[in-house]
């Protein structure tokens, strides 16, 4: 390193050119010679700096001061003008994910070894026996329909299903209430293709119905199928074609008041209205017990659920 500044600094003498030449030092000085010396500087291990007077006499430059950061603007998330919120349309229920088991308020499949799952044997009994009572001679096809939503009636069409097909009978479950369709969901099944398909020609009957968990029971959902013109025929022809498949045929129809009940009735054998308890005594539901035989509806009796 000393040799090396040595040769920067010259030794105390300059460096002579001569005609783009460097040649040794001399004496005496040289009107034709340039002196020039190499400018340096050395930086030693304690940060002391040496170096040539040209070099030194540098100003050096003086830090720039930082720049300062802006503020974050407030992020839209959290600002409180651009909080937002849903609110969902009255009668939709939020969409939920599929079922991929039985639902739990079905005992006759969860529990059947237990009183609640016993006493939909005891009525699935009963409901033989008072259709055969009405008709005369068996009844395969029944249509269940509610006093009002939220009583429990689909619960209690699959619990009286399941029941039947643990008693080794081919049972199928028809979703006939196109408003609130809920048989497929409380099955783990997806809801399509189903009987709206089946009665537009979209798609066959057997490859609408679909075999579930238990064996013996299978489910004709709603589908999905818009601007299906449903007829009373139609409707005939497909539950007396379900009979011909099934031991037993129960559909799990819309609330009393819709204008499919109609319809619906006169493709099933027997009727069976799903009223809550409380509700067993009300005059509306007396009205309905007296006036629906005189339309030709054939009301079998009541299914009191304990909503």
């Amino acid at each position: 390193m000393s040799k090396m500044l040595d040769s920067f600094r010259g030794n105390g003498e300059s460096r002579v050119v001569r005609n783009g030449r460097e040649s040794a030092p001399s004496s005496q000085p040289d009107e034709d010679a340039t002196t020039q010396a190499m400018p340096f500087i050395e930086i030693g291990p304690r940060c002391q700096v040496d170096g040539s007077p040209d070099v030194l006499a540098v100003p050096v430059p003086r830090p720039m001061a930082p720049t300062p950061t802006p503020a974050p603007a407030p992020s839209v998330a959290t600002s409180r003008s651009a909080q937002v919120s849903f609110r969902s349309l009255p009668g939709q229920a939020p969409v939920q994910p599929p079922r991929r088991d039985f639902a739990p308020e079905l005992v006759a499949y969860h529990a059947a070894g237990q009183p609640a799952a016993a006493s939909y044997a005891e009525l699935l009994e009963t409901l033989g026996q008072t259709a055969h009572a009405r008709r005369g001679a068996d009844c395969k096809v029944y249509l269940f329909t509610a006093m009002a939503s939220g009583i429990g009636a689909t619960s209690a069409v699959l619990n009286l299903a399941i029941t039947a097909a643990r008693q080794g009978k081919a049972v199928v479950v028809v979703d006939a209430n196109l408003r609130r369709p809920g048989v497929a969901a409380k099955v783990g099944l997806e809801d399509q293709p189903g009987l709206l398909e089946v009665l537009s020609g979209d798609c066959s009957l057997p490859d609408a119905l679909r075999a579930t968990k238990l064996a013996g029971l299978h489910i004709l959902s709603t589908g999905r199928c818009m601007g299906t013109w449903v007829d009373a025929e139609s409707l005939r022809d497909l539950c007396g074609e379900l009979a011909s498949r099934f031991d037993l045929v129960l559909v799990d129809g819309p609330c009393w008041e819709e204008r499919s009940i109609g319809l619906l009735a006169g493709a099933c054998e027997a009727v069976y209205l799903v009223v809550a308890a409380a509700q067993a005594e009300a005059p509306a539901v007396n009205r309905l017990v007296r006036e629906w035989p005189r339309r030709g509806i054939p009301l079998a009796g009541c299914v009191l659920t304990a909503v």
